[in-house]
């Protein structure tokens, strides 16, 4: 199964709304899901190594780092197949 990552600023999380990058990601993110890929979102207000991250999995759960160093850490980011960035 093929790995995908999108790296955005905003994502539409619980109730919050966002604008229209927030649902690109969505919608793109749920196409890739439909096609059977393993689709993950990086979500930060600004990617600076000690700024906390939250991850969306592919299951719908979000899981939340103190910092992109923490997830860099967890994560072998660098086994993914595509890496999208959306800003």
């Amino acid at each position: 199964m093929k790995k995908v990552l999108f790296i955005s600023f905003e994502y539409p999380t619980g109730k919050s709304c966002c604008g229209g990058v927030g649902q690109i990601v969505k919608q793109s993110r749920n196409a890739l899901l439909d096609l059977g890929y393993e689709a993950y979102v990086l979500i930060s207000a600004g990617f600076a190594r000690r700024q906390p991250v939250k991850l969306l999995l592919p299951d719908g759960s979000i899981k939340s780092f103190m910092s992109l160093n923490k997830f860099l850490k967890e994560y072998e980011w660098y086994n993914l197949n595509i890496l999208f960035t959306i800003s």
